[in-house]
């Protein structure tokens, strides 16, 4: 189990970004955490990643465990050595590599040449797409197959536990639903614990069991995502629905920030 416990993160000894947040991702489970640009999302990630000291960011407060080790000050390659590993948003795949060569560079961490083999063919099997790519340069690639790269790069560190930041930015919304249905596939057969930063609503709530709300650097609301899908405040101001089943337009939803049923 990954474990976030009132955790608070400064940058630049100044911003306060994270409030006091607390999450747990269950052993085999998909986690989602939603919320708007800015809300502290991303900076969550990289406080669990190890990589939040190399942007001037801090854990001021509070523990992250992972499987009982805590995790806060360990570097981040000492992360990916026990099993975590994140797919940033944003893809960030080594363009002047191939496709086989950035899934090698995943698996930097591991010594068995055989089961790197074997992690190789089963990522192209998640995303056969990349078999056509094989050897081509990653910054040929399509945002649709950089993902996908992304993703199968992260995967070849053999992690038990898989931080996706935004897989569906900038993406299509066939290549989204396509993406989504390979992340549950991939939770399911491989028994991985997911923890997905995601914007789509409707996608995220969809593939994930429990889901966290953030707003402001704090968790306003968590609960199963079952429940998440049929609450009043989730459907109107995450998913566009009104509880008459209509849309609201952008302007129609404004007074969101004002009227926050949850924070009473």
């Amino acid at each position: 189990m990954l474990e976030v416990d009132n955790v608070e993160i400064t940058y630049n000894d100044v911003i306060l970004a994270v409030k006091g947040v607390s999450l747990r991702v269950p052993d085999g489970q998909i986690v989602t955490l939603l919320g708007a640009n800015g809300a502290g999302k991303s900076t969550v990630l990289k406080s669990i990643s190890g990589v939040l000291k190399s942007q001037e960011g801090e854990i001021e407060s509070g523990e992250i465990t992972y499987d009982g080790k805590r995790l806060n000050g360990i570097s981040p390659e000492k992360i990916v050595h026990l099993g975590i590993c994140q797919v940033p948003e944003g893809r960030r795949v080594f363009s002047d590599l191939t496709c086989l060569e950035n899934l090698k560079a995943g698996a930097f961490t591991r010594k068995d040449r055989k089961g790197v083999k074997q992690d190789i063919e089963k990522s192209l099997g998640y995303f056969p797409r990349l078999q056509k790519t094989f050897h081509v340069k990653a910054g040929y690639l399509s945002g649709g197959e950089q993902q996908m790269l992304a993703i199968s790069r992260a995967l070849m560190g053999s992690p038990k536990c898989l931080l996706l930041d935004e897989p569906s930015l900038g993406l299509a919304p066939l290549l989204v639903k396509e993406i989504f249905s390979i992340i549950g596939r991939i939770n399911l057969q491989d028994a991985l614990s997911i923890l997905l930063v995601e914007q789509n609503a409707n996608m995220a709530l969809q593939v994930a069991a429990h889901g966290y709300i953030m707003e402001n650097g704090r968790i306003v609301m968590d609960d199963p995502c079952a429940r998440l899908r049929k609450n009043e405040d989730v459907m109107e101001f995450y998913l566009g629905i009104t509880a008459e089943g209509g849309k609201k337009s952008f302007a129609d939803v404004k007074h969101y920030k004002r009227r926050k049923r949850w924070l009473s």
